[in-house]
């Protein structure tokens, strides 16, 4: 069976159909959180996740867009916006109660493989670094999981793709963004990782994204938004 894992989307249609395009065989996608902000296309994104029946769990970046709704910090059209005010500015009210109905994690087998899927390890971006910080957290999450099977944490949330082997049995897996990098990497593209009969890989493709850039400079977003967007989306 062939899983595509994808993670912080952040409203880029673009990205998210590159790298479905591009694993078109896939057998199931999951998605591990921030389908939207810090991007310009919300509603299309969702509508994506819909059609290709993408399984996704909720994001921080997710419950910020909540939040702007909920307490009414909409944008007033008088100040610059934010990349979460553009995107609560034009999702429809479907589209936020899609967002507000994402779970906060999911777990499942495959493969003989038991997973267990959330946005994050710990939001001050820490890892999981030794197999007893592991399996304590295992222990929390999936209690009735199979001791004898092979565990695969899958994380989003950092942009940094990475897999790592603690043993045997013990691994976590972030594919990274499928939109952006973080600054000190500044190689444009979706990564995303794929995972074969248990095998897991990291990937990498290309999308098209000046045109996004092109939008972020005629918007009228804050100062630090306007600099990450140009970051994101510029050459």
């Amino acid at each position: 069976m062939k899983a595509l894992i994808i993670s912080d989307v952040h409203a880029n249609i673009d990205a998210l159909k590159s790298v479905v395009e591009a694993e078109a065989d896939a057998d199931i996608i999951y998605c591990a959180g921030d389908i939207v902000d810090y991007g310009l296309n919300p509603g299309e994104v969702i509508a994506y996740l819909r059609e290709k029946k993408i399984i996704t769990v909720m994001g921080n970046h997710d419950r910020n867009l909540l939040r702007i709704v909920d307490e009414n910090l909409l944008w007033d059209k008088k100040s610059p916006m934010t990349f979460a005010q553009h995107c609560a500015e034009v999702m429809t009210k479907e589209e936020i109660d899609f967002v507000r109905g994402l779970p906060a994690e999911l777990a499942w087998e495959m493969d003989g493989v038991e997973y267990f899927m959330t946005h994050h390890y710990d939001p001050g971006y820490r890892i999981i670094e030794s197999r007893n910080a592991f399996q304590i957290y295992w222990n929390q999450k999936y209690p009735g999981s199979d001791p004898k099977k092979e565990h695969c944490c899958i994380f989003g949330h950092t942009h940094r793709s990475c897999f790592t082997v603690l043993d045997d049995k013990m691994r976590w897996l972030n594919p990274g963004s499928i939109s952006y990098r973080r600054e000190d990497d500044p190689v444009k593209g979706a990564d995303y990782a794929v995972i074969v009969d248990r095998k897991i890989s990291l990937k990498h493709v290309p999308y098209p994204h000046r045109h996004l850039y092109e939008r972020v400079l005629s918007m009228n977003l804050t100062e630090n938004e306007a600099r990450v967007g140009k970051f994101f989306f510029g050459d």
